[in-house]
């Protein structure tokens, strides 16, 4: 699903920058394209089944079935949800018990913290993507709990932050721009794109709902959408994107960390 959503992005990001070059330039629809079908099935989840024993049951990498699902390691599974299993032939119908401690969080217990975030990294100067006139400038997309950090490194990569926040939670733009793309995306649910000054770009998915509009212009800390769990989501949470172009980029630096 990350790779399905990042290829996504860079098709409406493509479309974007190449439309805006110049009047005469046109976008040609190639309808010899070919789809890429990729093997496997998809899972429905049960009560009590984990990551860990749906892997060792299909004989899947945890590895692969999480970055294909966008999820991490500590993902909860809720019954009746599905995620794919890729290479994976056979449907396994039956409960998959796991020996593993299972993680019994459930949203409604999740302990928001207003305006306080698991991780307001001291960000370093070196290797900046943006101009160093953006650091520490930019309000925090939405009040809640960061669950998932933008990471380029390890095993499990991120393009972005997840935050947890309660259902509804008011999601506003971090800067200044123009509402590129505002709809609905398998996976990612309700997603909302918009354009800034730099080529700098910000993305906003799992909303409950997008209050705004391709097209539309909106200042920075204009409410944009409201905090849900569409698409694959599993709880309510922002998943929040910084972009320079089409390049992806730790937001960290730019938040104002107080």
């Amino acid at each position: 699903m990350l790779r399905m959503f990042n290829r996504f992005i860079l098709v409406i990001l493509l479309v974007f920058f190449v439309v805006s070059c110049g009047n005469n330039s046109k976008v040609v629809k190639n309808n010899n394209t070919s789809s890429v079908k990729l093997g496997g099935v998809f899972h429905k989840i049960k009560e009590g089944e984990s990551l860990w024993g749906i892997s060792k049951a299909y004989n899947v990498s945890l590895e692969d079935i999480i970055e294909i699902n966008d999820l991490n390691p500590n993902s909860i599974l809720y019954p009746n949800d599905e995620i794919f299993i890729p290479n994976a032939k056979n449907v396994i119908t039956k409960s998959i018990v796991s020996k593993e401690p299972i993680n019994m969080e459930k949203s409604n217990k999740l302990k928001y913290r207003k305006a306080k975030y698991k991780n307001k990294q001291k960000s370093s100067n070196k290797n900046l993507s943006l101009n160093k006139k953006y650091l520490n400038t930019m309000p925090w997309p939405v009040d809640g709990l960061v669950i998932t950090e933008f990471s380029k490194n390890g095993r499990f990569k991120s393009d972005g932050m997840d935050i947890a926040a309660p259902l509804n939670t008011n999601v506003i733009a971090i800067m200044g721009g123009t509402v590129i793309y505002s709809g609905n995306q398998p996976g990612y649910g309700n997603i909302v794109i918009i354009k800034h000054l730099d080529k700098i770009i910000s993305i906003y998915a799992h909303n409950s709902q997008n209050l705004v509009k391709k097209g539309q212009k909106v200042k920075k800390g204009q409410e944009i959408a409201k905090v849900g769990n569409s698409g694959n989501a599993q709880r309510y949470q922002l998943h929040f994107e910084l972009r320079k172009g089409v390049k992806a980029i730790n937001p960290n630096p730019y938040l104002k960390k107080d």
